[in-house]
């Protein structure tokens, strides 16, 4: 995601919960001006986001806010507010309860790479990345060759020459094992990733029940996608869990994948040669 449609995704989530008056307009009466009554700690825990980079998302969507005025800057404070805590949610006409399902991709320091939200929570992953831009990437790369290029997904995902699954019924200690360890050790910086990302926005927890259409839930995710990769770039430190946060549910499971759900032709064998020969080159 390139600055341009990540800033249309800020935009385009803020414009559409103010249309809609899902969430309040006014958070802060104009004389509480949070960013001289509250400290750069409070400040951050209260709009995820630090006061300089709040001013410098104010001056990218301001353009675009309806009739622009000095009080914008607390509609962007309200919508960060909401991202944040995941109140004010208002049951609006005939919207219902959605889960949205987000497969994503992050690296090293927990920046979002890639995020597909265009499917219902109820669609499996590997459909979801089937139908991915990241999916088309991948396999256009090993097409052209560059094939020392992977990712590394659970077993919910179909096994690929560019997308790289656990070894089933590994024997403890044998090469397949330590790969196995070593694979879920890396993969696990992704629910990591998972976790920092929803106790920040905390909208996205499952158990906040959205009311929104999956279109507009889709734009919100993006965004938190963005503010998020801000965030990291900033290097701001991650929100410290709350009570009750240890039975949080962050959308991470190791699930098995039905071989009959996948269509076209088959790539399995490219897979398992690929997965064979790094256990034979690196565990054995």
């Amino acid at each position: 995601m390139d600055d341009d449609l990540a800033h249309l995704a800020i935009i385009g989530a803020l414009e559409e919960a103010e249309i809609d008056n899902l969430i309040p307009r006014r958070l802060f009466h104009v004389r509480d001006n949070p960013f001289e009554t509250l400290n750069d700690a409070k400040f951050i825990k209260t709009f995820r986001l630090s006061k300089p980079m709040v001013l410098d998302l104010c001056n990218i969507v301001e353009p675009f806010i309806a009739a622009p005025s000095r009080t914008s800057a607390l509609d962007v404070l309200t919508a960060l507010n909401f991202y944040g805590y995941g109140s004010y949610q208002l049951n609006v006409g005939q919207n219902v309860n959605t889960a949205i399902s987000q497969p994503s991709i992050c690296d090293p320091k927990l920046k979002i790479l890639n995020v597909c939200a265009r499917f219902p929570g109820s669609s499996h992953d590997s459909f979801i990345w089937n139908n991915s831009n990241a999916h088309t990437f991948m396999v256009n790369l090993h097409e052209r060759g560059h094939r020392s290029f992977f990712l590394l997904g659970d077993s919910g995902y179909p096994l690929r020459s560019y997308l790289l699954t656990p070894c089933n019924d590994a024997v403890p200690d044998s090469p397949e094992d330590r790969y196995n360890i070593a694979q879920r050790r890396i993969r696990s910086i992704i629910e990591r990733c998972n976790g920092v990302l929803k106790l920040r926005f905390r909208f996205l927890l499952k158990h906040r029940m959205l009311h929104y259409s999956p279109e507009k839930l889709s734009k919100i995710i993006n965004a938190a996608t963005v503010l998020h990769n801000m965030c990291i770039d900033a290097n701001l430190p991650n929100v410290v869990e709350e009570p009750g946060d240890l039975d949080l549910d962050f959308g991470m499971y190791e699930a098995d994948i039905n071989l009959h759900m996948l269509q076209g032709r088959n790539p399995l064998n490219e897979g398992r040669r690929q997965r064979n020969y790094i256990i034979r080159t690196r565990f054995q």
